[in-house]
């Protein structure tokens, strides 16, 4: 799921269309088709685009055959390089350590379907002579003031992570920039990465910034790290930037796509929770997990071809779960309930908590 969700997000980038499974998408469920037997089968990454908009329909006009051509080549390219080993950064973290050090952590993953093998090295150098970068440990420092690091060799859909690179600039500087070039050691044609990476230099950055600080990009050679980014992300949008559900009613509007983030409070073990809704033309997922690239680990879905859509999933106290309402019908604004029940063999997550009042009761009374 990873990979089909990491190469989707990556091929999306420049024309932002959705992305995702079927009823994530299309608002239904297609198992069995090419796709599905592609991978099940012989192991064939492949993916099916719905070009154009709503508005083209199924027969865009002419004038829009170039403009939907020109959409499809980015993923074409992509797609067509992740054959092979592709590098690129899987993460990146910046902290503050002093008035004027920062810490760099970066992951580099090799996205592709091919392994990536040794006598690579990965270089640093900064843009500006207000920035100094401070090597130690498996960073080397060079005489051109860069920082360079050997790369192992990287299994298809593995990653690699540098240690922590110290830099050194004036304090609040604005933005700090670092250019990183990867390439192969003596091969002039080889498999190359080359970035500019951009780090906004102030307080909200540095210290609540995560993976949506990473700024969607529009080609590989620059990237920018900003809590300007974190907070253009549409609340909901995504599922690290999740709406808040509780048990009882909530609310959603039915014109976007979103998520919701529930957390579960009755049971430790046994429990049942339900999402329900009685509004049509809506479709309802539940998911276990969030990682970067989307919510992962489905464990219920619903439409309401038919019936009303509802479901059901075993529940864990203080577990999240991500609830995502797609919008592909257009419902419009709609209530939806959250409750949780006893299924079997039930422990409530108040138990402990009533058996100590009791003793505190148990307690008073002796004393009385």
């Amino acid at each position: 799921l990873g990979l089909f969700q990491e190469f989707a997000s990556e091929m999306t980038s420049r024309n932002h269309y959705a992305s995702g499974r079927a009823w994530e998408v299309v608002g239904y469920t297609t198992n069995g088709e090419a796709d599905d037997w592609g991978w099940g089968e012989e192991k064939i990454a492949s993916f099916t685009l719905e070009v154009g908009s709503s508005r083209d329909g199924f027969w865009p006009a002419p004038s829009r055959i170039l403009p939907i051509a020109e959409e499809s080549v980015w993923p074409a390219l992509y797609l067509l390089h992740a054959a092979g080993p592709q590098l690129q950064i899987d993460s990146l973290r910046v902290q503050s350590k002093s008035a004027t050090t920062l810490a760099l952590s970066l992951t580099m993953q090799n996205n592709g379907l091919r392994h990536f093998y040794s006598g690579h090295f990965c270089c640093l150098a900064p843009v500006s002579t207000d920035t100094q970068l401070q090597p130690d440990g498996a960073w080397r420092s060079t005489r051109l003031g860069e920082a360079c690091v050997t790369l192992p060799p990287i299994s298809s859909r593995q990653s690699f992570s540098f240690p922590p690179l110290a830099i050194e600039r004036k304090p609040r500087s604005g933005l700090v920039e670092a250019d990183l070039v990867c390439e192969q050691q003596g091969v002039d044609d080889g498999l190359q990465l080359r970035t500019r990476i951009r780090v906004r230099d102030d307080d909200s950055t540095l210290s609540l910034c995560g993976d949506l600080c990473v700024c969607p990009q529009q080609d590989t050679s620059a990237l920018e790290y900003s809590h300007l980014c974190q907070e253009r992300v549409k609340a909901g949008s995504h599922c690290q930037a999740a709406l808040p559900a509780t048990g009882g009613n909530n609310v959603a509007s039915g014109v976007d796509d979103e998520f919701f983030a529930f957390t579960a409070t009755q049971y430790l073990k046994g429990g049942v929770c339900k999402v329900a809704t009685t509004k049509r033309d809506t479709l309802i997922a539940v998911y276990g997990d969030c990682s970067r690239v989307g919510a992962q680990d489905p464990l219920a879905f619903s439409n309401s071809e038919g019936h009303l859509a509802s479901v059901e999933w075993p529940c864990v106290a203080g577990s999240v779960y991500y609830l995502f309402w797609n919008a592909e019908y257009l419902p419009g604004k709609h209530s939806f309930s959250i409750s949780e029940r006893c299924g079997a063999d039930c422990v409530r997550a108040q138990h402990k908590r009533n058996r100590s009042m009791r003793a505190q009761r148990l307690t008073r009374s002796r004393q009385s």
